[in-house]
């Protein structure tokens, strides 16, 4: 007897020894595999290959404002201001002029953005046809901005920095298919795109500056690639070749936390960065933020003046400070699906045509995508947790989830069930009663209730407990005294 006493002990033991220790190996295992998917990682995918699909981008061309302002306009409309930058050009820089056109350039930016207003400015200016000929898009040739918006091409001029910059893009164009054979071929057909520039204009402004941006945008921030184009005054073809990088991040909580900005109908990180900026300066100052893009209608200052005052003033300084660390705080995430032109260009080569012009060529080098992917997606670690519990404990679908729910189902049926005997017993009592006092009047000896000890039939209580009456039912004088409330009650109860 002692030795079957201690072997059940024994095998109790090492039962209760062996379940925790698939307790304990199962929750650290889960741990693991919950703490890896709760850092969010991410699996980077690099593709590098030459694009079968290519989508032109837009190219900005821009031009510092004083070697595109006209200087007739300037002298007719503004008077006074020119007669300040004459007299500062020969007290400063010790200049001897007499002519607004001998004055540094430096000067005339200087005195025009810090006393014009940016409508006033852009009135001041050369037309962007001045500057800009005609556009050759393939095979069509585009001579006029009706002609340009009509292939679904618009250009947009914006003041940026100390410069103005014209933008020329499609957004209605689509995707071109290519094949290796375009790409062997590209050197020897016409551009892809090509601007073509006014020679007199040329003549007078000796630098411009290009860069590629994503299509339908504009050129905000710095992050974008400028190259620099030498004019030379006699024709020439300026060729510019650019490489492309895509990237396609995830958005919290995984860990390159991006955030998709076109969904808040911005183009990119830097759109909103610059309209918080502005709006804010616009609202304390109302001035925009200095080196953000202005449209050519307002009616502001140039951000240019704010940016000199705040030189000079301390609190005006600590108060754009502020501004900068709060828009940056609020538009810190990149954008979750972008694509950026790294631009070059090589040794300009002349021409026998009248004009110079700019030529964009395709894309010959392979471009670069890289694709994050979840390290661990939420069905994987599912996989991974339903594995783990079934090597401990044996749990598997097939079997452990219609027992879970069998489970479940019986247990809030007893529950339900008891409470329900409860209420009835509750209910009832007060019936009882009255029927035993009725059957106790009744004339004879029969009475159709019994009282029974409920220990009897296994029940741990000594409530009377009604039994069916076999013979009794089809007595007339049953039926004299209860109604059909009581006999619904009678039937709950039997049966």
């Amino acid at each position: 007897m002692r030795l079957s006493i201690s072997r059940y002990k024994f095998i109790s033991i090492s039962k209760y020894l062996f379940s925790l220790f698939c307790f304990l190996g199962c929750s650290f295992q889960l741990y693991h595999i919950t703490k890896v998917y709760l850092r969010y990682e991410v699996i980077t995918e690099i593709v590098i290959a030459l694009p079968r699909k290519l989508t032109i981008p837009d190219i900005t061309i821009c031009v510092e404002d004083a070697q595109f302002i006209n200087l007739t306009k300037l002298v007719h409309c503004h008077p006074d201001l020119v007669q300040q930058m004459i007299q500062y050009d020969r007290t400063v820089n010790k200049n001897n002029v007499n002519d607004i056109r001998k004055v540094n350039s430096s000067v005339i930016t200087h005195f025009v953005l810090s006393n014009l207003r940016i409508n006033e400015t852009y009135h001041l200016l050369y037309p962007e046809s001045y500057l800009i000929k005609s556009w050759e898009i393939g095979a069509k040739q585009i001579n006029n901005n009706s002609a340009l918006e009509e292939q679904g091409c618009r250009m947009r001029g914006r003041f940026k920095d100390l410069g103005f910059c014209i933008t020329i893009g499609c957004s209605g164009t689509t995707e071109q298919s290519f094949s290796e054979f375009d790409y062997l071929r590209s050197s020897l057909e016409r551009p892809m795109f090509a601007v073509y520039l006014n020679s007199k204009a040329i003549k007078s402004i000796p630098n411009l500056y290009v860069a590629l941006i994503k299509n339908t945008s504009l050129p905000r921030g710095n992050k974008i690639k400028f190259i620099t184009l030498n004019m030379e005054k006699e024709p020439r073809k300026y060729p510019i070749s650019y490489h492309i990088f895509r990237s396609n991040l995830l958005p919290p909580p995984y860990s390159t936390e991006c955030e998709d900005y076109s969904s808040d109908k911005y183009d990119s990180m830097e759109h909103a960065r610059e309209l918080c900026l502005t709006n804010a300066t616009l609202e304390r100052f109302n001035m925009p933020f200095p080196k953000v893009l202005s449209p050519p209608h307002w009616e502001y200052y140039f951000g240019y003046k704010l940016m000199n005052l705040a030189r000079k003033n301390v609190t005006i300084q600590q108060e754009l400070d502020w501004v900068t660390w709060f828009c940056i705080g609020q538009t810190n995430k990149p954008h979750c699906h972008d694509t950026f032109y790294i631009t070059t260009s090589t040794d300009s080569e002349k021409i026998s045509n009248q004009d110079s012009y700019i030529d964009l060529r395709m894309p010959v080098e392979p471009y670069m995508t890289t694709t994050c992917h979840p390290k661990q997606s939420l069905p994987e670690y599912l996989i991974y947790a339903g594995s783990v519990l079934g090597t401990w404990f044996g749990f598997n679908f097939a079997f452990s989830v219609p027992m879970i729910v069998d489970y479940f189902h019986k247990f809030t049926s007893n529950h339900i069930g008891s409470s329900k005997v409860k209420i009835d017993r509750v209910e009832n009592s007060n019936v009882i009663k009255t029927f035993n006092e009725l059957i106790n009047n009744l004339p004879g000896k029969f009475n159709p209730l019994v009282s029974v000890n409920h220990q009897e039939i296994g029940i741990a209580t000594n409530q009377p407990r009604l039994i069916k009456p076999k013979p009794l039912l089809t007595n007339k004088l049953w039926l004299n005294y209860h109604d059909y409330y009581s006999q619904r009650k009678l039937r709950n109860l039997y049966y």
